[in-house]
């Protein structure tokens, strides 16, 4: 898990810190009941309101929501085959034009469990995942998911 100090410079070109965190860090892929939490976080870090323009709608979708529009918060689960698709998926769409006031976070949860992976047909697999996180189509920074035996 990346852990973001506040006081940080922003991560992206248009002045926002984005970033993830897994919780749990591990899951088995026999448990068939714990639910992984995956957030996606981005904060405006300056003094001055930020306006963001997300590409508009309606939302349009693509596996790298760098090339997509009219998103808020995305997260992908990449592995070494694979950059955006090795595992369940979430895409948020909002606005085309976000105003983003100095120092506020906004955050997105989304919730991953053995079942719904293997729901949207991924093979489960015992291997560490990078889980990348997305506001407004700008990669932020991303955390690792250990699937164990």
């Amino acid at each position: 898990m990346h852990i973001i100090d506040p006081r940080e410079a922003a991560n992206t070109d248009v002045g926002l810190q984005v970033w993830v965190t897994v919780t749990p860090l591990s899951l088995s892929i026999s448990d068939s009941v714990t639910r992984v939490r995956v957030r996606v976080s981005a904060k405006n870090p300056g003094r001055d309101t930020l306006a963001i323009d997300n590409g508009g709608l309606p939302c349009v979708l693509t596996d790298d929501p760098i090339d997509s529009k009219g998103l808020l918060h995305s997260m992908r689960i990449a592995d070494d085959d694979s950059e955006f698709d090795a595992g369940p998926r979430g895409d948020v769409c909002g606005t085309s034009l976000l105003i983003f006031p100095p120092r506020r976070t906004r955050q997105r949860d989304f919730y991953i469990t053995t079942r719904s992976w293997t729901d949207s047909g991924y093979p489960l697999v015992a291997r560490d995942y990078r889980v990348r996180s997305y506001f407004a189509g700008y990669e932020g920074y991303s955390a690792v998911l250990r699937m164990v035996p």
